[in-house]
Parts: structure tokens; C-alpha cells; sequence
């Protein structure tokens, strides 16, 4: 099970930090917008749904980059919203 155990980071690494607070409230506030636009999110339970988020995310203590690319993520699903791509690429 070589592949289900993370990969270390070599010692000679130090450890990035923390990604800023205003970073991760843009984050935040992006997950909200999109978990709300498809459905997972309710405007009457957001707010208790989003502490729940922000916590299991703050545990991870993604840095600048993890964070830019979890930006990402949810740019390329608003992205696919807006264009109506079907999630099955495969043709027929």
C-alpha cells in the first residue's frame, strides 16, 4: 500500500506558511458562492454548514499555493456551470 501513504517532504524543506487570512476568506467565500449556486448549500444552513468547512479546512492549514489551487478547482466548476458541459466527456 505504498500509494496510500502520503509522501514526506524532505528535511531539508521548511514548511510553507499558512496561507494569509484575507486569502483564505476569498476562499472561503468563493466555496460558499459556489456550494449555494449547485444546491449543496441552503441560504438557511449555510452559515452553520460554512463554520463546519472552515474548520475541517483550517486543520489542514493550506498554504498560498494549496490554496491558489483549490481557487482553481473552483473556478474550472463555476467555468463548466456556466458552459453546460456534460461531466462525461466521452463520445459516443
Amino acid at each position: 500500500l505504498d500509494w496510500a501513504t502520503p509522501a514526506k517532504a524532505p528535511l531539508d524543506q521548511a514548511p510553507l506558511d499558512q496561507a494569509p487570512l484575507d486569502q483564505m476568506e476569498g476562499f472561503y467565500q468563493d466555496l460558499e458562492s459556489l456550494l449555494l449556486k449547485i444546491g449543496y448549500l441552503y441560504p438557511h444552513t449555510a452559515a452553520s454548514r460554512m463554520a463546519k468547512l472552515r474548520r475541517l479546512l483550517q486543520r489542514a492549514e493550506p498554504n498560498s499555493q494549496e490554496l491558489a489551487m483549490l481557487r482553481g478547482v473552483l473556478r474550472q466548476i463555476n467555468w463548466a456551470i456556466a458552459s453546460d458541459q456534460p461531466s462525461d466527456q466521452s463520445e459516443t
